[in-house]
């Protein structure tokens, strides 16, 4: 049976949604012969680790259809210093002079995050447990522990290891609190996501919903500016920031970085999954044609 114009449209709309990402880097891989067009590089090179499909690069780049190496850093790739640790060695100056993506972000510690958070913003969410009077946030140095909880200061000693912050409130007023986690694609931050989880949970990285917003709609310019300001900082060229709105004040808090995010956070719904991925893939054929 014959389709209907309306069912054929359907049926086109839906092929492209299948095949347009990367069939728009396909073309563009074709185009970029032309004069005049940025060259993109013959891969991506991941080294010394590779990612595995939960990270968002990975999605990102197969999406894509770019081809992934695992190989040590070389010219004609782009090549991206990838090793799921808090801290990492300092590359060798030859391999720094092939402009290796996130080369010289070697310490994503909340200790390195607070004292560039004060260089960037004129403030910082970080007290002295054994001066600050009222209630605080004990949290592990290292990356992606989860580990915060509260404590009542002041203590008559710090943990090691551990750095402590003010209570920031970014509750929602409905029994809930609200993280904003920005992507940093070179020096743009493309969009954001909502993560709202309830207050008794507020540390866990269970969500009990996510979504895609505009950037400008959560975000005024200066403070997009200040949060890709401490990016630089910290050597942060790809990568994903955890960012609250303290509800008091309207000030914005940096409070955790990560250089190999996963991602789209759990329970986003699947609208929101494909426009971040769209906003991801497009972001960084940007950062690949610079």
């Amino acid at each position: 049976m014959k389709k209907e114009p309306a069912q054929q449209r359907g049926f086109l709309k839906r092929a492209l949604a299948r095949a347009g990402r990367a069939g728009s880097y396909r073309l563009h891989h074709l185009a970029q012969w032309l004069p005049g067009v940025p060259r993109l590089p013959l891969k991506v090179n991941f080294f010394p680790h590779f990612p595995h499909d939960k990270y968002i690069l990975w999605k990102v780049c197969h999406s894509l259809g770019l081809p992934l190496a695992n190989q040590p850093f070389q010219s004609g790739a782009c090549n991206i210093y990838w090793l799921d640790d808090t801290l990492r060695p300092a590359l060798p100056q030859a391999e720094l002079a092939l402009n290796i993506i996130n080369g010289r972000c070697l310490d994503v510690g909340k200790l390195t995050l607070e004292p560039a958070h004060l260089a960037a913003f004129g403030y910082q969410a970080q007290v002295d447990p054994t001066r600050h009077t009222g209630p605080a946030v004990c949290k592990s140095n290292l990356n992606a522990k989860h580990d915060g909880c509260i404590v009542q200061c002041p203590l008559q000693r710090a943990e090691p290891d551990h750095v402590y912050q003010r209570l920031i409130d970014n509750s929602t007023g409905d029994g809930e609190v609200m993280d904003i986690r920005v992507p940093i694609v070179g020096r743009q931050i493309p969009f954001v996501y909502l993560k709202y989880r309830p207050v008794a949970s507020r540390f866990a990285n269970v969500n009990t919903r996510a979504r895609f917003e505009q950037t400008g709609a959560l975000l005024t310019p200066t403070e997009q500016q200040q949060i890709l300001d401490l990016a630089a900082r910290l050597g942060l060229e790809l990568g994903e920031v955890d960012v609250v709105r303290d509800r008091p004040t309207g000030k914005i808090y940096v409070i955790d970085i990560s250089n190999s995010p996963y991602g789209p956070p759990n329970h986003i719904d699947p609208v929101s999954y494909h426009q971040a991925l769209h906003a991801y893939c497009s972001a960084l054929l940007d950062l690949l044609r610079c």
